[in-house]
């Protein structure tokens, strides 16, 4: 290989500076589960939902996010390559590149109804906020004429019957009659069209290397950052928007006797902050090996925290505005059946003083933004697993770029079809992002920290970092495997309950518990692959040591590893410190001796 060819693929996998990586690992961090999924969990636990949520991102996000940045960092190694640290689970990386391409499937879905949503926010055609379309149906109504509507319905067919009947706003029919329409044949074609354009933008952008990825990640987030403060700003001045931000402070405590309402903020810590993912992995084995991972993931979950807080204050600003226009109360507002993204904010935000369109669209911008620079920084991640896995095909970033973008268009069509609700409701958030995802941090936390070893980890990182990780994380560390067991066992729970109830074919009751546990599967069939050499020599000692590719690769860097433990650390230090004193203890004489 030339050098130019070397050159050319360092510049489209290599971060060029150090702010640009951080805001690389925040707008990996940040997506759908900070807002679509986030509002979603607000209707179901209210207020509540913040507690349980600060409590889990203290005690095992905060760790294990640790865990997964610096460890990585360590070795140098992406999401497949680091289990030569545990070579018989190598099957997990390869599940992590498959969960990465499921979510770029998502975002890319979810990015075509945003940019259907942003373009319609301008129209005078969309047709969302009337009931004089052709699609409405008797039962429709708006803010307006929700009461004259009722009333003259009361008028046609009497009390008993309007009463009975199935009333829908405006913009819950557009989203059900318009949007999720199949125009013809089995596929919703406009959104495929827009999901089309959304996929060659981006493969516009990726194609050309991280160089150009970086500053488009880097400058999206600072203006979805900036519309989301004026959104904010605009929702808490609005008339009734006090109401609903009293109402954070009042919790129903009784809502967490249920194991549902801890699953599922245990779930969105895990899911909201990329933990077992692959994805931060890879984007750890790229910083330098003295890097800030520690401040990094502290600084990751602070931003996290800070961003699902204040979504969350938009939220109930906004649904407390609400109130104050429709007389009805915030928990009648919550406990209706629309859809809170795609219906009830849209309907939201139509009371906010001034162009009503222009707050839908900067809405919906700020969230295009955001989920559309993960889209990209997911993409970036496969590549460079890709390559790292073959190297040989470092020269054909267009190419890989390309093939990954296809495939996940291919698969996201299936989005806009009949089984769109089967596939994203039931198959990826109600099993990829619920008990199976963690199922795999359970399987590779519990490698990690108890077959490679806890004390080994905390001496790595002591190693790189320069200071001992603090004692309450390495027992938050060693606990985290059991809490995600415990936790694992609840979802896995909660999930069957839920089938029973549900009215669907057994052959997606089969394909749903087959994703259900597919890391079981993965671990156990390499692992048999693994080792089958293994078993026919019955060298069995080897079977949980890691391999010499795991090892730093730097000699130097490697034998001060070899010598390192954190006793000599200590006495190291100890050392320093000593002479130190003693420095200062002679230097204080000689100036008291030239004084004289």
């Amino acid at each position: 290989m030339s050098d130019s060819t070397l050159s050319f693929t360092n510049l489209q996998t290599t971060w060029t500076s150090n702010r640009y990586y951080t805001v690389g690992l925040i707008g990996f961090v940040l997506g759908l589960s900070n807002t679509l999924h986030l509002f979603n969990n607000m209707k179901v636990l209210g207020a509540g939902f913040l507690g349980p949520y600060l409590l889990f991102s203290t005690a095992l996000g905060i760790p294990l996010v640790i865990l997964e940045l610096s460890l990585s960092q360590y070795g140098q190694k992406g999401l497949i390559r680091i289990w030569a640290l545990c070579p018989v689970f190598k099957g997990m990386g390869y599940l992590c590149l498959l969960y990465l391409l499921v979510m770029l499937v998502e975002d890319l879905s979810v990015l075509a109804y945003l940019a259907r949503y942003m373009i319609n926010s301008f129209s005078t055609q969309s047709g969302w906020d009337s009931c004089n379309n052709d699609w409405n149906t008797e039962y429709c109504f708006t803010l307006e004429t929700n009461v004259s509507k009722r009333l003259d319905c009361y008028d046609l067919h009497g009390k008993p019957k309007c009463d009975k009947a199935l009333w829908e706003s405006s913009h819950n029919q557009y989203w059900w009659l318009v949007v999720q329409n199949i125009d013809i044949g089995m596929f919703q074609w406009k959104s495929v069209g827009y999901c089309l354009g959304v996929t060659l933008i981006a493969y516009a952008i990726t194609f050309k290397g991280i160089m150009v990825i970086e500053k488009v990640v880097y400058w999206s987030l600072i203006f979805a950052a900036i519309e989301f403060t004026i959104l904010l700003y605009c929702s808490l001045i609005q008339r009734g928007s006090g109401s609903g931000l009293v109402y954070i402070f009042y919790w129903d405590w009784n809502v967490f006797k249920n194991k549902t309402p801890w699953i599922i903020c245990f779930e969105y810590v895990i899911n909201s902050n990329g933990i077992g993912g692959g994805g931060l992995r890879t984007l750890g084995a790229q910083n330098k090996f003295r890097g800030h991972s520690y401040l990094n993931a502290l600084m990751l979950m602070l931003v996290n925290i800070t961003v699902t807080t204040l979504y969350g204050v938009l939220y109930f600003s906004l649904c407390g505005n609400l109130s104050y226009f429709s007389s009805q109360s915030i928990e009648e507002i919550m406990g209706d059946t629309e859809p809170e993204f795609w219906s009830k904010v849209p309907r939201m935000l139509q009371r906010l003083d001034g162009p009503e369109r222009l707050w839908q669209w900067i809405f919906y911008s700020q969230v295009f933004l955001v989920v559309f620079s993960k889209c990209m920084l997911i993409t970036f991640v496969i590549v460079r697993t890709i390559f790292n896995r073959f190297p040989k095909v470092e020269n054909y970033f267009m190419v890989i770029s390309c093939a990954v973008y296809a495939v996940a268009f291919l698969c996201g069509t299936t989005m806009f079809t009949s089984f769109s609700t089967f596939i994203q409701k039931q198959l990826i958030w109600m099993v990829v992002k619920g008990p199976m995802i963690l199922l795999m941090n359970l399987i590779q936390t519990g490698v990690i920290l108890y077959i490679y070893g806890l004390t080994t980890v905390v001496d790595d990182l002591h190693f790189m970092l320069g200071f001992r990780l603090p004692f309450y994380w390495q027992i938050l560390l060693f606990l985290s495997p059991a809490i995600l067991c415990v936790m694992w066992i609840m979802s896995v729970w909660e999930f069957y309950e839920k089938m029973r109830v549900m009215d669907i074919s057994v052959a997606k009751q089969l394909m749903m518990n087959a994703v259900l546990y597919l890391p079981i599967y993965s671990s156990i069939g390499y692992s048999i692959y693994y080792m089958r050499w293994m078993i026919w020599k019955c060298h069995w000692e080897n079977v949980f040591r890691p391999s010499d590719s795991w090892y730093l690769s730097d000699p130097i860097l490697r034998k001060s590893r070899q010598m390192f433990s954190a006793m000599s650390m200590t006495k190291e230090y100890l050392y320093r410190q000593t002479k130190k004193q003693e420095k200062a203890a002679y230097d204080l004489d000689e100036t008291a001796y030239e004084q004289e």
